[in-house]
């Protein structure tokens, strides 16, 4: 048997039984070992195996696709492909994923097709299946794109979606995006790419050898910045207080001021009264408003000048910092102390 196998794929858009007696044309053709010296030296055992191992799964791919599990059939034929790549396994998995009902499927691994045997003699007919599989894509709102490195094995994420590792196809929306591809030792790359609504696009990105230190190691990526904390003190953190204490101070020292605008008009009605009993009552007033006030203006300047201090205290940039309150009959005192 002298086919090659493009001859072979060719025939296999004619009918399932062709598609997989070409296959199987084709793996004897390329797989068997060469019988040209009967005393030569046989392959060595892990290749003979991994082909061994390779024909099991396509001989079960192959009744899976005769039995219409076409599911099963690219199972076997992807698990086929790995243990000995053959571009007619490529075919084979795109026509099972078509008869399948997959037109995203069908049209990657036919395009895939096309990559691995760019002279197949079958490559007219498979680009008109691909025409007809992009149209398919472009009536559903998407379309097919396929991102490749060099080298392979990038992390690559989508419009800041991860998405796979390369080579990786899969479909979007028409229109731009944004690739970021990221592998280890290399520098991290980001391309924007428009993807057209009719036809299935391809891009490949370059990947740069990260930049190395003095001991040869690639330079990690710097962290991320983050935003510098509000200092504060060392010791201290009052809250909310030193606001509710100044508040406080504040008010009463509000209320000080009506308190010495009363006792005014105490004394205006004690210069004014007609008799004595009414000027004792206008001054009893007045003396009482007075006291008052002084009271409130004492605690309110002493609130004042507390909260100012806690504020003070607890954003001022300090290592050490005390504070201290005394409180008699007469009053309150308060000193803080803090080394700047």
């Amino acid at each position: 048997m002298t086919h090659s196998s493009t001859t072979l794929a060719r025939s296999a858009l004619m009918g399932s039984r062709s598609v997989l007696g070409a296959v199987v044309v084709a793996w004897l053709t390329v797989a068997a070992p060469a019988v040209a010296d009967p005393v030569a030296a046989p392959p060595p055992s892990s290749s003979v195996d991994r082909e061994r191992e390779a024909r099991k799964h396509y001989e079960a791919g192959a009744a899976a696709f005769d039995a219409g599990q076409y599911h099963e059939a690219v199972a076997q034929f992807q698990a086929a492909d790995e243990l000995a790549p053959r571009a007619p396994l490529s075919f084979n998995i795109a026509r099972a994923y078509e008869l399948a009902s997959d037109p995203a499927g069908a049209l990657k691994y036919y395009r895939e097709y096309l990559r691995r045997e760019p002279a197949a003699l079958n490559a007219g007919v498979v680009h008109g299946r691909i025409a007809d599989l992009e149209s398919v894509l472009a009536a559903r709102g998407v379309q097919q794109l396929t991102v490749s490195s060099r080298p392979p094995g990038a992390f690559l994420s989508v419009d800041g979606k991860p998405s796979g590792v390369t080579p990786w196809t899969g479909e979007l929306a028409p229109g731009k995006h944004r690739l970021s591809l990221t592998r280890e030792g290399y520098a991290a790359v980001a391309r924007d790419y428009e993807l057209e609504p009719k036809h299935a696009s391809e891009v490949e990105v370059p990947l740069d050898v990260a930049a190395r230190t003095d001991s040869g190691a690639a330079k990690p990526m710097p962290p991320p910045p983050h935003p510098t904390p509000e200092r504060r003190s060392a010791g201290f953190d009052f809250g909310p207080w030193p606001w509710v204490v100044l508040g406080a101070g504040g008010a009463t020292l509000i209320g000080s001021g009506g308190m010495e605008l009363a006792r005014r008009g105490a004394d205006n009605d004690a210069h004014r009264a007609p008799t004595q009993i009414a000027y004792h009552e206008a001054y009893q007033r007045e003396q009482g408003r007075q006291t008052a006030a002084r009271v409130l203006l004492g605690v309110g300047g002493a609130l004042a000048v507390a909260g100012g201090a806690l504020l003070a205290i607890e954003f001022m940039p300090h290592e050490k910092a005390k504070v201290a309150a005394a409180c008699d009959g007469t009053g309150c005192a308060g000193v803080f102390m803090g080394a700047f």
